[in-house]
């Protein structure tokens, strides 16, 4: 199925806009249990088939008509057309997990995580520097073996 979302892929796109929508449509339609969700996409599911004959039906009503005729067509097929847009987006917005808090939860979880990670210090960059200052120091001792006003040799 096209709307199944495994923990993997939503852990991946991160930003969880995927399951916002679910919960919203959820939350429009007031969908509570499992009965109640697979009633709600089989609803949708015919209700797509039916704006679809009917959006036929009309195009070809138009094609066939002369102009005076079209303005009525014309304008319940954009009505049909917005209403399954609408519905074919709900659709594939209908959530196939049963456990979205979860989900949720792990997804809280791991920004969690990399918040914390990201608010550490970070310790490595100090230790180049003490490296430097050590290979400086090697630098300045070996400056010291010459005589003063001696010039450098490359």
């Amino acid at each position: 199925m096209k709307g199944v979302i495994e923990v993997e892929e939503a852990l991946d796109f991160g930003s969880g806009t995927v399951i916002t929508a679910q919960t919203k449509l959820l939350c429009q339609h007031r969908i509570s249990s499992k009965e109640q969700l697979l009633a709600f996409a089989s609803v949708t599911e015919q209700e797509m088939n039916e704006l679809c004959g009917k959006r036929k039906t009309l195009y070809n009503r138009i094609r066939r008509a002369n102009d005076a005729d079209q303005i009525e067509p014309i304008s319940e097929r954009s009505a049909a057309s917005a209403r399954g847009t609408m519905t074919e987006a709900e659709r594939h917005a209908v959530p196939q997990r049963q456990s979205i808090r979860a989900l949720l939860r792990e997804l809280r979880e791991e920004n969690r995580k990399a918040e914390k990670e990201r608010r550490q210090p970070d310790r490595e960059p100090s230790l180049p520097k003490r490296r430097e200052r050590q290979v400086g120091n090697a630098k300045a001792a070996l400056s010291e073996d010459r005589q003063l006003g001696q010039r450098r040799t490359i």
